[in-house]
């Protein structure tokens, strides 16, 4: 859980909670790691795999719809993540000065 918290920016307790919540609904399953004896590998279920494709398709028909109605392209959308990238470089190197 530590590594999944830190690659999502939230503390381990509340990823181990929601595990465990998903766990306890039959959405995963917590297997032996054999890289580290303390950090179960979490597994989805067949019904958590159902409940992830589901809410994907839920999604991608949200946001489809979103941006046909700000009548936005799949173009737009590259040229818009292409700017964000040169962006993020640029901060990330200013030195403030």
């Amino acid at each position: 859980m530590a590594v999944a918290a830190r690659r999502l920016g939230l503390a381990r307790q509340s990823v181990q909670r929601v595990v465990d919540d998903l766990a306890a609904g039959g959405f995963v399953v917590l297997r032996p790691n054999p890289d580290h004896a303390r950090a179960a590998l979490v597994e989805l279920t067949p019904a958590g795999r159902d409940a992830l494709d589901a809410l994907t398709r839920r999604s991608d028909a949200t946001r489809r719809r979103m941006l046909e109605k700000a009548d936005i392209s799949a173009a737009d959308l590259q040229r818009a993540g292409a700017v964000l990238q040169r962006l993020v470089a640029a901060l990330g190197t200013d030195s403030g000065g």
